[in-house]
């Protein structure tokens, strides 16, 4: 059996998918597997997953007969992995060759559950100009409370509360390593529900339900440029529809996983505190920057598409609903409305 099972979901990704591959196998850890999850591509990327799996004996290709989402395509991969642990690689992004070998170590040397390099590296490049010769000095580092050395944090629920709530830890799913009987144990999975920031939504749960939890202060994920990714299209009403359904299901989804642990069963507002704060994830990053308001207040079209959505969701009581929306919502908008101010004085200056 394979030490680490590498799941990489691919949609419309023959132009991506190689290199990202390449990578992988580059690696100085030899010992892994490679689940390529084809979700129902139109274009040639399940004949280029079935032309990669020929080439190394590593590879495992499945493939979905329809698209279904980059969740199920990580589901798959997590209920066929055969390895003690499982990664997660999206098809146009990379590694740095150098990066299981380190969390796997430090995996057996704590006996973790989840080992989070806790950052990243990005480029505005794509990765197929990285092959080309793009130079990683133009990489950044993107982190939220830097690390002077490996912390493990034991099971202790009031602290990894405390971190979530003041950093937003732990968002991205594909810098970190996990326990593949960690995650069967629990059934974690990704949310099937349509939605976005799944990574958020995923990881949160893991957060909570590990018991040996390792940051280690490094990057070995090189999350790439590519313009047609699902987090660059444009926004638009049917985008807000699906923030808001998102922000919806996402709470119910960190309440089935969560809600009969100790820790929140003991004290509910505890659960509360994480989906609230998942609520203004959803506002800071989905709604407010994405020019949904006007004057400070949302443009009568989505507000009505607003209305639309809470409506079918609660009935009767979509009203009162919609106002506590609203509500909530008046400071990020007046916080824009700030921001957008001062940019408009520097550039006087």
């Amino acid at each position: 059996m394979p030490e680490i099972s590498v799941v990489v979901p691919a949609y419309q990704a023959e132009k991506y998918l190689e290199i990202c591959v390449e990578s992988i196998l580059a690696q100085t850890f030899k010992d892994f597997e490679v689940i390529l999850v084809d979700d129902g591509s139109t274009d040639g990327t399940a004949e280029l997953c079935h032309k990669l799996e020929v080439r190394d004996k590593r590879i495992k290709f499945l493939s979905h007969t329809r698209n279904r989402g980059l969740s199920a395509a990580r589901n798959t991969g997590i209920m066929v992995a055969k390895g003690k642990y499982v990664a997660f690689v999206d098809s146009d992004d990379l590694i740095l060759e150098d990066g299981f070998q380190s969390l796997y170590e430090a995996a057996e040397r704590h006996a973790a559950e989840i080992v989070d390099t806790q950052s990243y590296l990005q480029t505005e490049a794509d990765s197929r100009s990285i092959r080309d010769g793009v130079d990683y000095s133009i990489i950044w580092r993107e982190d939220n409370e830097p690390l002077n050395g490996e912390e493990l944090l034991l099971l202790d629920s009031q602290k990894r509360l405390q971190l979530y709530l003041q950093y937003g830890l732990y968002a991205m799913a594909c810098n970190k390593l996990y326990r593949r009987d960690f995650l069967i144990r629990y059934g974690l999975l990704f949310p099937m529900v349509k939605t976005i920031s799944e990574d958020f939504l995923f990881t949160c749960n893991c957060l909570f339900l590990a018991k040996r939890y390792l940051r280690v202060p490094r990057e070995f994920y090189v999350y790439c440029g590519n313009p047609t990714s699902l987090t660059r299209k444009s926004k638009s009403e049917r985008h807000l529809s699906l923030v808001l359904n998102s922000m919806i299901d996402g709470a119910a989804y960190l309440e089935h996983y969560l809600r009969n642990e100790p820790f929140f069963a003991e004290e509910p507002s505890r659960l509360e505190a994480v989906q609230q704060h998942w609520f203004e994830y959803c506002k800071l990053y989905h709604i407010a920057p994405k020019g949904y308001y006007q004057n400070g207040q949302f443009t009568r079209e989505v507000d009505m598409a607003i209305k639309g959505v809470l409506r079918e969701r609660f009935g009767a009581q979509a009203g009162f609903v919609t106002y506590m929306f609203h509500a909530m919502n008046a400071h990020h908008a007046a916080a824009l409305a700030l921001l957008e101010e001062n940019e408009k004085l520097k550039a006087k200056e």
